[in-house]
């Protein structure tokens, strides 16, 4: 697939997109060819807090390792940034988010911990959409100097905040019909909205991988969606999946 540089040929392009995958694959993609080396998208829940458990990440370029610890609820909720970055409403740096208040000892824990992994030059973005359906990305450079290009960190925003707005709009397309999961189905759906890994998933529900690859299709096909993010966030503002 041919990498969309051009800011008209990728908001085209997500306005064109049928598929939350589709969607989140342009932003990354764009973000990529503007000299990024690490994206990520968080969506939160109505009124959540962006670390918060319900909280679904969709990422490039960051260390398994990391994302790992990430995906541990009581990890991620000491992360200080999402949140401070979403209160100042603007694309922030990391190192200017953290001096915006005095962090407690698990919050300055946790930026310790992010550094050790290599995480120091970044920036969070806020996204704003639709009945208070917010989320928050953030983007690291291969050359730091870009974080003071305004024209690029402007770009990027309107891109990834179009992009943000085409995907509430993909989750609430068929909200008005009703989808019926088996209770197997939705066995599969929780485990997977907390982040496990199909091996756990099928340790836990004493299945065989390949039946949780069954599972798995068969609730994307009924929830419309093509990735297990898609899946989460839309089970979510369906009301499937209880918070």
């Amino acid at each position: 697939m041919r990498t969309l540089n051009r800011i008209d040929e990728v908001l085209e392009a997500i306005d064109k997109s049928d598929l939350v995958v589709a969607v989140l694959d342009h932003m990354r993609d764009y973000a990529l060819a503007k000299g990024a080396s690490c994206v990520s998208y968080h969506f939160a829940p109505t009124l959540y807090s962006q670390t918060a458990e319900p909280v679904i990440v969709s990422e490039y370029g960051f260390k398994q390792s990391w994302m790992d610890l990430y995906n541990k609820t009581e990890f991620r909720q000491h992360d200080p940034l999402p949140d401070l970055i979403m209160a100042r409403g603007v694309p922030t740096t990391w190192d200017d988010a953290i001096k915006l208040r005095q962090l407690n000892q698990k919050e300055k824990d946790y930026v310790s911990t992010m550094h050790d992994y290599g995480l120091v030059h970044g920036m969070g973005i806020p996204l704003f959409g639709p009945l208070g359906r917010d989320a928050y990305s953030s983007v690291s450079f291969h050359d730091n100097a870009l974080m003071e290009d305004r024209s690029l960190i402007s770009r990027l925003s309107f891109v990834w905040q179009t992009a943000h707005v085409k995907l509430v709009r993909l989750l609430d397309r068929k909200k008005a019909k009703r989808i019926a999961l088996s209770s197997r189905e939705m066995d599969v759906l929780r485990l997977m909205a907390a982040g496990k890994s199909k091996t756990v998933i099928a340790d836990r529900l004493e299945l065989t991988p390949a039946s949780v690859d069954t599972y798995s299709r068969r609730l994307f096909a009924k929830l419309d969606v093509n990735d297990r993010v898609g899946a989460t966030v839309r089970a979510i503002s369906l009301g499937i999946l209880k918070l």
